[in-house]
């Protein structure tokens, strides 16, 4: 303990030593840097002022050159004003350029159509000779042809009078067919008949010798049936010493029965047989004598066997002499036709002869204005060339390009000249005015500088250093004063122990409290610890602050920018749902729907001007606009209003004959509307299908009447139905007939 009180003074001087290093780190070291930043500051204003006012110098020296050059290129102004002078002129100019070059090419032009008009004299005078070549060659063929069509009825007569003979004979071969099968039944009822009688015969035979017999053979039979001690049904004797013996071939009764019901049933057949071939007899013999009369009226007389051969012979003749007469029918047909086709030529070709005459004076004509029109041009034109300075517009155009390029490069000149001015001179005001900002700043550091300066001095006297070195000589760092610290500290705590120590070894048996050094060493590093995680905890929190603030700040940008989005979404999706027929609460109506509907409304409207006519006035169709639910499409369904009753209803309850009407109206309505919307497309022909059936007789009246008035004009109607009332409104006619060696058709005018 001695030796730690000898070193308290030595502690005592490190004590006050700490105590103004402290006071020096933590006082006057702050002001001292804030001070020497101050100076630091100061001097780097000073030295950007110099720097900056070097570069304002050179901008100063760069504006002198170039607003020389400036004012020489301002100098070449009456060059300029030549230029677009000569630019003017000369663009003015060019509408005589394109007047020439428009004469130029109506001269070309119309040196091709006078070519083209020449050709097209030269084709339609060839056409003209082959054309009157083909009528005089027409002419000659029609002459050779007059008498055709009654050629063609006397051979259409024999036709028919050979196609007569072909079927009577036809006819009398099949009856002579059927004939012939009646004579073989009758051979067989015949052989059947004497079967049957042969058997008849032998069937009686056999039963009347069964008889015979059986009557011979009775007292053989009773005999059989004698008992001992019965009475005998002849004598009445009780004993029978001889009873007669039956021959081997007597038949029982039952049997005799039998032979008798067979006989009987033999004689049946035998009848029936007899009947049959009777009966054939006479049917064979009737159609003999039919056959003998037809041959007879057909073919003269002939004995019966010479029949066949003959009738063969001359049902070769007849489809010999038909055929012959049917290829001259045709030949005649086909000579008709072309007596038509010939006819319908030379009418067509005389009046293309009559056009082409007239096509011909017209192209003349047209040919020699098109001279005359040539030769004002050319005068034209050289009128016109001897006013222009150029041979071309071309030439014009790119002298007036040479020239726009050079008055273009003198403007570009002296508009490069006059930005390169202005660049410079606010490059010079620019710089200025950073000169002016750098001398504020160099005043206010300097200021600056003076206050720090003050705040030092002052701070060393009321810290008690006499002066800056002063400061300096006791400035110590934060690990040498805690090291100084820790020094005095164990000093303290060692002088202090001893003490205690002392005391307690003064006192004995006082309580001596005793300090926990290294509990409280270690309490102190406990708290270091804790105080440097707090730090460290805070840093975190403040990088995870500045982040989420970030983030917030670009979930509130991208916020208001999905609003937008949203509001830009919620307009096209509602114009979406309106084009697609989608809308919540509203009927499911698309877009092409309703454009579809629009025409539609056109269609019907067409329609029920027919329909109307057709049903007496009764029904008119709509477009049903309102559909059954909202979860349905619609637009394009119809409904009809039954005037009888004032209602509306679907047209699925109309009756089949006023579900015809309102087709055929619709398809009418339809092809008014394809040809009214539809430019060039003309519907001259339509067919109907059937239906007509279905049609009471006024209703059938009215539907014709409607396809009547389309035929008024250029239009043709074809109606397909099996409607014998249509046959006497209808003036052309197909008709289909079946027949047995197929369908033919014929057309009835």
């Amino acid at each position: 303990m001695g030796q730690l009180e000898s070193r308290q003074k030595e502690y005592d001087a490190k004590r006050l030593r700490l105590q103004a290093a402290e006071r020096a780190l933590h006082k006057v070291k702050p002001v001292a840097d804030a001070a020497r930043l101050a100076a630091d500051r100061a001097d780097e204003y000073s030295r950007r002022i110099k720097a900056q006012q070097s570069k304002l110098e050179e901008l100063r020296r760069q504006r002198v050159g170039l607003e020389a050059k400036l004012e020489a290129e301002k100098q070449r102004g009456p060059e300029r004003e030549s230029l677009a002078r000569a630019i003017f002129i000369l663009q003015n100019s060019l509408p005589e350029y394109e007047l020439l070059d428009s004469y130029y090419q109506e001269i070309e032009q119309l040196n091709k159509d006078l070519e083209a008009k020449q050709k097209a004299l030269a084709s339609r005078r060839v056409r003209q000779g082959e054309l009157s070549a083909a009528e005089k060659q027409l002419q000659v063929s029609l002459e050779g042809c007059q008498s055709v069509e009654v050629l063609a009825e006397k051979a259409e007569q024999e036709l028919d009078t050979w196609q007569r003979r072909r079927q009577r004979l036809e006819s009398l071969s099949q009856d002579l067919q059927e004939w012939g099968q009646d004579e073989a039944q009758l051979n067989s009822a015949r052989a059947h008949f004497e079967a049957a009688l042969e058997a008849s015969k032998a069937l009686t035979a056999d039963y009347e010798r069964k008889e015979r017999a059986f009557l011979s053979e009775q007292a053989g039979i009773l005999a059989a049936s004698l008992q001992e001690g019965q009475p005998c049904p002849v004598c009445g004797s009780t004993d029978h010493p001889q009873p007669a013996v039956p021959g081997s071939e007597a038949p029982s009764e039952s049997e005799l029965m039998l032979a008798k019901q067979q006989a009987s049933v033999a004689r049946d057949n035998a009848y029936k047989a007899s009947q049959e071939a009777s009966d054939w007899n006479g049917r064979v013999q009737t159609k003999r004598a039919a056959l003998l009369k037809t041959t007879t009226e057909i073919l003269g007389e002939l004995s019966w066997d010479d029949l066949p051969g003959r009738l063969q012979q001359e049902a070769r003749q007849a489809d010999q002499e038909w055929q012959t007469s049917s290829h001259r029918v045709k030949s005649l047909q086909e000579q008709i036709k072309n007596k038509q086709i010939w006819q319908q030529e030379l009418k067509k070709t005389t009046e293309a002869l009559s056009e082409l005459a007239a096509e011909i004076v017209r192209l003349e004509k047209e040919a020699e204005e098109g001279r005359s029109q040539c030769n004002i041009r050319r005068r034209l034109c050289e009128s016109t060339r001897e006013r222009l300075n150029y041979g071309s517009r071309a030439e014009a155009q790119q002298e007036i390009e040479l020239l726009t390029d050079k008055l273009q490069e003198s403007r570009s000149a002296l508009q490069g000249a006059e930005e390169t001015v202005w660049q410079c001179r606010a490059a010079i005001e620019k710089e200025e005015g950073a000169l002016a900002e750098l001398a504020a700043g160099l005043t206010l550091a300097q200021a600056q500088q003076v206050r720090a300066e003050a705040d030092l001095t002052q701070v060393l006297l009321e810290q008690g250093f006499a002066d800056s070195e002063h400061y300096r000589q006791n400035l110590m760092t934060e690990d040498e004063i805690k090291l100084l610290q820790t020094e005095l500290d164990t000093f303290n705590d060692l002088l202090k122990a001893a003490r205690t120590e002392f005391g307690a070894l003064e006192k004995e048996c006082r309580d001596v409290v005793f300090a926990d050094i290294a509990a409280l060493e270690e309490q102190k590093e406990t708290k270091e610890k804790a105080r440097k995680a707090a730090e460290d905890e805070q840093g975190r929190i403040s990088i995870r602050l500045a982040g989420n603030l970030r983030a917030l700040e670009r979930i509130s940008i991208l916020k208001q920018e999905l609003a937008a989005t949203e509001q830009a979404y919620q307009r096209l999706s509602l114009l979406s749902d309106t084009a697609n027929g989608d809308l919540k609460g509203r009927p499911k109506l698309a877009f092409e729907q309703y454009v579809q509907a629009t025409y539609f409304n056109q269609v019907i409207a067409e329609a029920n001007q027919r329909f109307s006519y057709m049903t007496g006035g009764r029904f008119v169709l709509v477009r049903k606009e309102e559909p059954g639910n909202l979860r349905s499409q619609t637009g394009l369904e119809l409904d009809v209003i039954d005037n009888y009753t004032g209602k509306k209803r679907s047209v699925k309850t109309l009756s089949g004959g006023e579900s015809f009407k309102a087709s055929l109206a619709l398809a009418l309505g339809m092809s008014d509307m394809i040809q009214r919307f539809t430019g060039g497309i003309q519907l001259d022909t339509m067919f109907v299908d059937e239906g007509f059936g279905a049609l009471d007789p006024e209703s059938l009246e009215q539907a014709i009447e409607v396809l009547l008035a389309l035929t008024s004009g250029s239009r043709l109607v074809g109606i397909i139905s099996h409607v014998g009332e249509l046959r006497d409104r209808i003036d052309k006619k197909l008709v289909v007939q079946k027949g047995v060696t197929g369908s033919t058709i014929s057309l009835e005018v």
